[in-house]
């Protein structure tokens, strides 16, 4: 939160950080469906994300860092190239 005073006019702006509402609908476009692995587009693969996002503190860059590479971590625990079918357009989704 920040405070500007301009003209006599106290300004304040609050800001904060929300995942996008189509996240996981880009996320799951950019798995293979047909690949076996955690990041599949099933309940419990949408569950799994789901989880992840919800324990994420949008407004601490650590806690957004640690979540992305948690991802990170699944994804390459398979043959990425086999789990993900476009890999550059999942790291600029992340």
């Amino acid at each position: 939160m920040a405070s500007v005073l301009s003209n006599g006019f106290e300004v304040t702006v609050e800001a904060s950080f929300v995942p996008s509402h189509e996240f996981s609908e880009q996320f799951f476009e950019l798995v293979n469906w047909s690949a076996s692995g955690r990041c599949r587009r099933t309940s419990q693969g949408c569950a799994e994300l789901e989880m992840c996002l919800s324990e994420t503190d949008w407004n601490n860059a650590e806690s957004v860092l640690a979540s992305t590479k948690g991802i990170i971590d699944v994804i390459h625990g398979k043959n990425v190239s086999k789990q993900v079918k476009n890999v550059k357009r999942l790291y600029d989704l992340l």
